[in-house]
């Protein structure tokens, strides 16, 4: 079984996260990815309105 790992990064912020347990494939570990970048956002949204959001996901 695949396990994947995503990391997150907003800004200065890099996080190294083993959020990936359970994935059965590719397009899940995707999905679940794209999912938190408005959590992302949300949370940590810089002073002005720009900034670098990002999540990757390691097989």
């Amino acid at each position: 079984m695949a396990h994947y790992t995503i990391d997150t990064d907003a800004d200065d912020r890099y996080v190294e996260g083993d959020y990936g347990e359970g994935l059965t494939c590719h397009f899940a570990a995707r999905s679940m990815a794209l999912s938190a970048l408005p959590d992302m956002v949300r949370d940590r949204m810089p002073v002005g309105d720009q900034g670098t959001f990002r999540v990757i996901v390691i097989d």
